[in-house]
């Protein structure tokens, strides 16, 4: 008796495993792009923006905007909390500077 080399019970399960895996790299795939998507988005989010006009308040509650320093030699200064130590030296070395 001579076996036949490709039975339909062994096309199923190649046609299962297909579909199988198909579909398990697809799901891969878009895992990859949300991933990729969000990585984006985040990078994107806290960029701060270098330059133009802004209007803050200072430590006295009294409004102060970039036409405050026309014409004045000027270093804005915004400390996260979590670098503290650090920047606290790197501001102590610039009030050290020579003024003008």
């Amino acid at each position: 008796m001579h076996r036949q080399p490709f039975t339909l019970k062994a096309g199923a399960l190649f046609l299962a495993t297909g579909v199988g895996l198909y579909f398990y790299f697809d799901n891969e795939k878009q895992k990859v792009r949300e991933r990729k998507r969000m990585e984006n988005a985040a990078a994107r989010v806290g960029r701060p923006k270098i330059g133009g006009p802004f209007a803050l308040t200072n430590q006295d509650g009294k409004p102060f905007s970039d036409q405050d320093l026309v014409g004045k030699w000027s270093m804005v200064y915004v400390r996260p909390p979590s670098l503290s130590t650090l920047v606290d030296r790197a501001l102590a070395h610039a009030s050290s500077l020579p003024r003008s």
